[in-house]
């Protein structure tokens, strides 16, 4: 452990038991957050993630490609699994 790090995000997540303990050796300050809100950031984050994706392919990928954002003008085949 050292500054600015974090524990317990996964018992936070999946509201389990922590696996292990911290204890201070310095005087330090701890943050706590309630679950919801933590959940809540770490929702926030993924969606804000899935966003960037998802503008990424609309314009870097589908340019590369040679596609406009229009689905119907993407070849039939493209994204469907081959046997």
């Amino acid at each position: 452990m050292g500054p600015g790090k974090a524990f317990g995000e996964l018992a936070i997540l999946y509201n389990c038991t922590r696996t292990a303990s911290v204890k201070a050796v310095t005087k330090a300050k701890v943050w706590v957050l309630d679950r919801r809100v933590f959940q809540a950031i770490m929702m926030k984050t993924g969606l804000q993630r899935q966003e960037e994706n998802i503008q990424f392919l609309r314009s870097e990928l589908t340019e590369a490609l040679g596609f406009s954002d229009r689905t119907e003008s993407r070849p039939p085949n493209l994204f469907k699994p081959t046997v």
